[in-house]
């Protein structure tokens, strides 16, 4: 049995990335608060993800810390506690000096997590940590601009598409989403409208050593024979209703999409906007749609969708 630690700020989207990495289903995947415990068999898990804190191997669920106690008495200990929610860290807190009674503890030793959540200890060997250290360093690309998705989001929007080994993002801009995409080891393919938009995303891939191929040229009309994964944070309007030319360009993007797409399409946009209709039209069905809260005037909605 495994676990992972969820990111408590967005469980539904820790959740939904766990499922992904992990091609887990929802009925075989245990949930307690901030932690979800199942069967899948990747070790390297959490530095690949956005989201998920940390995983390994489940070692014991308890509500008896003698019997955590009795399990890693006369060892030498590295242990990360995780409160799933923070009122309930004072009642944690003699629980988990009971457990550790007579246990060495050095930042040197092998490395648990023991997490509290819904009353019971959820004690693991841990395997894998998210790589923070990447993701900030992707936040300093040279070319950035308002608006422009952070390094975590787009990692995110990137296993939520779930490539095998081929990635697009049709609006590709400064390449957010590629250099995610590249980084995690994906065959990776860009296109945007604006000639100097697709430069100034080859710049950003090539600070970090990186590369994907760059194409000008419209999403309505994809110069592309088969990708597998495609991940993208098109045109949202926010300034404009959205009709006229936005609209058509999302509708004729759907079906260029479904031509060259053997995998998931997944999309951010503003919550207002429905695509629903257009979607199924385009021949996609709709696996999941997720909130992201950004700032008092945007909240994102993520489409994944399948062909």
């Amino acid at each position: 049995m495994k676990y992972a630690v969820l990111n408590w700020r967005d469980p539904f989207l820790s959740l939904a990335e766990l499922r992904a990495l992990t091609d887990t289903k929802y009925d075989q995947i245990h949930m307690m608060s901030g932690v979800a415990l199942g069967e899948w068999s990747q070790d390297t898990l959490s530095s690949r993800s956005a989201l998920i804190k940390r995983n390994g191997d489940l070692i014991m669920v308890t509500n008896d810390p003698k019997e955590v106690n009795e399990t890693l008495k006369g060892g030498c200990f590295s242990i990360d506690i995780d409160v799933a929610l923070g009122e309930m860290r004072e009642e944690f807190t003699p629980i988990y000096n009971e457990a550790i009674k007579g246990i060495k503890l050095s930042r040197t030793c092998e490395k648990l997590d023991m997490m509290f959540s819904d009353g019971n200890m959820i004690l693991g060997k841990r395997k894998d940590s998210i790589d923070n250290r990447t993701l900030d360093a992707h936040n300093k690309k040279p070319f950035t601009q308002s608006g422009t998705m952070t390094a975590r989001t787009s990692r995110l929007l990137v296993n939520l598409s779930a490539p095998r080994r081929t990635f697009l993002d049709p609006f590709c801009g400064l390449g957010s989403l590629l250099i995610e995409a590249s980084w995690l080891g994906y065959r990776c393919y860009g296109l945007d409208f604006d000639l100097y938009m697709t430069w100034k995303s080859k710049e950003n891939l090539k600070s970090f050593s990186l590369e994907c191929q760059l194409v000008q040229g419209s999403a309505s009309s994809l110069p592309f024979r088969q990708v597998d994964g495609i991940a993208t944070d098109p045109p949202y309007g926010r300034s404009t209703k959205f009709t006229g030319e936005l609209k058509s360009l999302y509708e004729e993007f759907f079906y260029s999409t479904a031509e060259i797409l053997k995998g998931k399409l997944v999309f951010s946009t503003d919550a207002k906007m429905d695509f629903d209709d257009d979607l199924k039209s385009a021949g996609f069905s709709i696996d999941e749609i997720h909130f992201m809260y950004m700032h008092k005037s945007l909240s994102r909605k993520i489409y994944v969708v399948r062909r």
